[in-house]
């Protein structure tokens, strides 16, 4: 009898043994697949920005940033591409909501800068305009005079260098008085391999008093298309000393102080595992459906009064059959926003709501984060205006 109740418990103990191994692997199963707890969230206020515009601009701009003058005064800088051989830079005042400032831009003649990609503002008086035709920076004054042109065309060690790709998702940077210019691959990335793509530097540092260019090193990401294709698309942006990218296929933040050390931390969305790659030997038709129906990282900004970043995704959506295909991949129905934190954790990811905002054109001031509400399929949308709606950073009680 002793030796049936000790065979009993020894059963006993063995299975208990197996059930907590079992449930403490699960624990950790679950704990390594599942995204951290939100502690933060986006508010969304009821205290619009709206700056009236005439018929000749746009209400959504290739290219828009907050400057900020001597004085602190606050404005949005918004670039205005004309039809025909003009355009101009609209500053526009954040306090009073009026236009301030415009800055005349043509595209030929004695001043013509090209054709404008985007622009980096010091001050009024000194903006440096980028075009997707030319191998220059244009430096114009406030009446759009060219002071001069900042060629790039050929780096200090003879290497050829090709037009800046300046944009929504691409701002000029700066380092220690150089202009840091966004840079792409050049020529069809669909027929290039992995090792050809990382040939391409991702930045370009012009000296301006020293007439000095170089490359710096810093690439797509090794393994970028380890498992297939993806866009060769990225967003880049300062945030004091760090220089941040992130690649529309790559849940990591990639992170350098100077160029040569790059850091890599695992962010990811809470709404997705993986930015799939694209089907081989896919048509244009093809291309443009899986690029709607998939999801994908986008634009990075950083918030310097709350000391966060904002990664906006597109969450993909399936198109219904029979469904025209989109004209523009500029204003996906379904995004995303994920807070990350100055030690690059997350902090939490907010899903917007459908159809509402252009998320290409937003921006950061001392008072929050601004998206356009001029979504095309916005109710809300205005032609006559340029609209953005304030998210507020809540952190979240525990």
């Amino acid at each position: 009898m002793k030796r049936k109740f000790r065979r009993f418990i020894e059963i006993s103990l063995c299975i208990t043994s197996v059930l907590l191994l079992f449930a403490c692997n699960e624990k950790e199963k679950r704990e390594t697949n599942s995204q951290p707890v939100d502690r933060y969230n986006l508010s969304i206020a009821n205290e619009p920005l709206i700056f009236a515009i005439d018929s000749t601009t746009p209400n959504h701009s290739p290219f828009l940033s907050l400057y900020t003058d001597s004085a602190g005064r606050e404005y949005l800088a918004y670039l205005s591409r004309g039809k025909g051989q003009t355009g101009n830079i609209q500053f526009f005042t954040l306090a009073n909501q009026q236009l301030a400032k415009r800055i005349p831009v043509a595209v030929e003649g004695p001043d013509g800068v090209g054709d404008m990609r985007g622009f980096y503002v010091r001050d009024l008086d000194n903006v440096y305009i980028a075009a997707s035709s030319t191998l220059s920076l244009a430096h114009v004054n406030q009446e759009g005079r060219i002071k001069n042109k900042v060629n790039y065309a050929i780096t200090s060690t003879g290497r050829s260098t090709f037009p800046t790709i300046v944009g929504l998702r691409n701002p000029v940077m700066i380092r220690q008085g150089e202009l840091l210019l966004p840079m792409t691959t050049v020529g069809s990335w669909l027929q290039m391999t992995q090792a050809q793509l990382l040939e391409w530097p991702l930045c370009l540092a012009i000296d301006t008093g020293q007439n000095r260019v170089e490359y710096l090193a810093v690439t797509f990401p090794s393994d970028y298309w380890q498992v297939g294709r993806k866009d060769a698309l990225y967003s880049n942006v300062q945030a004091g000393v760090n220089y941040v990218y992130a690649f529309l296929g790559d849940p990591h933040l990639y992170v350098t102080r100077d160029f040569k050390q790059v850091d890599k931390h695992l962010i990811g969305s809470r709404f997705f595992e993986e930015v799939p790659p694209q089907p081989k030997d896919m048509a244009v038709d093809s291309y443009v459906k899986h690029m709607w129906e998939t999801p994908q990282f986008g634009n990075l900004l950083y918030d310097p009064y709350q000391e966060v970043y904002y990664w906006f995704t597109s969450l993909g959506e399936e198109l219904p059959p029979g469904t025209a295909l989109p004209t523009t991949g500029l204003f996906p129905p379904q995004v995303s926003i994920i807070i990350v934190g100055e030690d690059f954790k997350k902090l939490g990811e907010v899903k917007l709501p459908r159809n509402r905002f252009a998320i290409n054109n937003a921006f950061v001031a001392k008072a929050g984060l601004y998206l356009s509400d001029n979504h095309p399929q916005n109710p809300q949308a205005r032609e006559d205006a340029l609209s953005f709606t304030r998210l507020d950073l809540v952190k979240i009680d525990q």
